[in-house]
């Protein structure tokens, strides 16, 4: 997958001219360094339209549909206006001479976007496009809010206010005659059959579907073309071992980045030990503690991402590894995106924690901070809290696909997406259907993937391992880091969208840091047993006590990056 852009203008157009405007565009949010080949045409079959595919793996030119990511459906019947609504993990733009339709899986996995005003209609995965295509930039004070409390944009938001996310289970359709935009409410493929399955049916069913969407994201690829990220846990490890299962494991490569750490089981280490236990190819790729130039590195996050989410603590090699991954012919990523998730939550506050849109009254000290009017900009967040009916579980899975998937999972795609096409084989609408319709007491914490590892899974290594990707914060948390942080605050302009009174409240909190120590290794070893032994239940009662404190570092590090964003997307606008 990598950036898609379907432009249609109501009158006629210098078709020369559009099509060279996109090519200046793809080649502007493409990855610095790196040449790239853009697919760019005019359609024939939509007069005054045009399609760009940014670092295209494919030649063909559709002239009725682009498909972002990959659906899961036998017929060609989805490829044109009004056809079917497959399942996948995916975006569809489709389009003939009378209209334009468009929408996304049902979990909004792969994010789209779109703006229309009395000239012309652009949709797409990017939101820098769109801007640099409409030429204008009206910043949504809202994102600042979000950003700033939960290091998201926030719940189905767009740094310009004009431009709009698509929703699920929703099709916008463009009429070009009327010139005009209506939403309807659809129905995917997959929803017609909702029967009850035992839990050996599910299981069974389960690893038949992801062992065949599987495959087929393996179609039209060679095995050195294809990297399968690997962890110590399960989804991953799962997805090796049908891998295995159908004999081709030992044909593709697994890869997996993270740093050091000594006297513990992380993943970078089980992740080899997994690798050998398979005999597969293991890209070994290792991530620096600490970021040399933290200027650039967040400027290059921002701009390849379009600043979603301030998850850039597994990108702190200023994405070296992507490059390499893109240099050596690597074209697909399979991940082992799921659409429900582990752990309870107990109250609305741990669920916004983990969904990831906190307010900043979650925060014990947020009268700390001169926070101001941006208190305002959260008052409606959408159905967050428990239903009446709804048990905690739930309650989680609803917020889970709801919320985390659209706003915070998939905007991992976006950060990569230039370099390599990914495909998640698990994020399957039929899947959850299937596994929403099991008693609560089968759900918790993923036990039917937990009892099909434990059955199909070669290696016999425990499945507890720690993370290996430093916290974000642990990046500032240096001499180096603390400086940048203060130096460019201070030099912040007067008419930054960050209000002087909010920069100077941090500032008077960032002086009285100080820095922590390095953690013993039997003090990590202690943690990470507590961590993944205690059962369920007991963890997220102790998880409902623990207050949550917004760290001067955190609101800095977000302040710099929303200052970043904002002339970024003025300068998009200006191209």
């Amino acid at each position: 997958m990598s950036k898609f852009i379907f432009v249609k203008y109501k009158r006629q157009q210098d078709q020369s001219h559009i099509l060279d405007r996109l090519t200046k565009i793809c080649d502007y949010i493409s990855p610095r360094g790196i040449k790239m080949d853009h697919l760019i045409y005019a359609n024939k079959s939509c007069e005054n339209s045009f399609c760009a595919i940014q670092n295209s793996t494919h030649r063909t030119i559709n002239e009725t549909y682009l498909e972002i990511g990959q659906v899961f459906n036998e017929s060609d019947s989805y490829k044109r206006v009004n056809g079917q609504y497959p399942d996948g993990s995916y975006s569809l733009i489709r389009f003939d001479k009378d209209e334009l339709e468009f929408f996304c899986d049902r979990f909004c996995s792969r994010t789209l976007w779109y703006y229309y005003d009395d000239e012309v209609v652009v949709v797409s995965n990017s939101q820098r496009a769109i801007v640099a295509i409409k030429g204008e930039f009206e910043l949504n004070k809202k994102v600042i809010s979000w950003f700033l409390s939960s290091g998201t944009q926030g719940p189905f938001l767009s740094w310009d206010k004009n431009v709009k996310m698509v929703m699920h289970s929703q099709a916008l359709v463009f009429d070009f005659k009327q010139w005009r935009i209506a939403a309807k409410n659809i129905k995917y493929d997959y929803e017609a059959d909702n029967k009850y399955q035992s839990k050996k049916e599910f299981e069974a069913n389960f690893k038949s579907t992801v062992s065949q969407y599987l495959l087929k994201s393996l179609d039209n690829y060679k095995p050195e073309q294809v990297v399968l990220p690997i962890s110590g846990g399960y989804d991953s490890r799962l997805l090796l071992a049908l891998l295995q299962k159908d004999k081709i494991a030992e044909d593709i490569s697994v890869v997996n980045w993270g740093t050091k750490i000594s006297g513990v089981l992380n993943d970078k280490v089980a992740s080899k030990i997994v690798a050998q236990d398979y005999n597969a190819n293991y890209i070994d790729k290792e991530l620096p503690s600490e970021v040399n130039n933290i200027k650039d590195f967040l400027e290059n996050y921002i701009q390849l991402g379009d600043c979603r989410i301030d998850d850039f603590n597994a990108f702190t090699d200023n994405f070296k590894i992507w490059h390499e991954l893109f240099e050596s012919g690597v074209k697909i990523l399979i991940r082992g995106d799921i659409p429900y998730t582990v752990g309870l939550d107990l109250n609305t506050l741990m669920a916004r924690s983990h969904i990831g849109i906190n307010l900043f009254k979650d925060y014990s000290n947020y009268n700390d901070y001169d926070f101001g009017g941006l208190l305002h900009q959260q008052d409606d967040i959408g159905a967050i809290d428990k239903g009446s009916s709804e048990t905690l579980i739930e309650w989680r899975d609803r917020l889970y696909v709801e919320y985390r998937v659209p706003i915070v999972v998939s905007a991992f795609s976006d950060l990569i997406n230039a370099f390599v096409e990914n495909r998640s084989p698990m994020m399957l609408g039929q899947i959850f259907r299937n596994y929403t319709s099991q008693k609560n007491s089968t759900k918790g914490d993923k036990k039917h993937i937990v009892r099909i590892c434990k059955e199909i899974d070669i290696s016999k290594l425990r499945y507890n391992a720690v993370p290996s990707i430093p916290g974000r914060e642990e990046i500032f948390y240096n001499s180096q880091g603390i400086q940048f942080l203060k130096e460019y605050l201070k030099n912040i302009d007067k008419d930054s969208c960050v209000e002087c009174s909010l920069i100077k409240s941090v500032l008077i909190k960032m002086d009285n840091i100080v820095l922590p120590k390095t953690q013993s290794s039997v003090k990590k070893k202690i943690i990470s047993c507590l961590s993944n032994n205690l059962p369920v239940v007991i963890k997220s009662k102790l998880k409902s006590k623990r207050k949550l404190f917004l760290s001067p570092v955190t609101l800095a590090y977000r302040i710099v990056m929303i200052d970043m964003a904002v002339k970024m997307y003025k300068k998009d606008s200006k191209l």
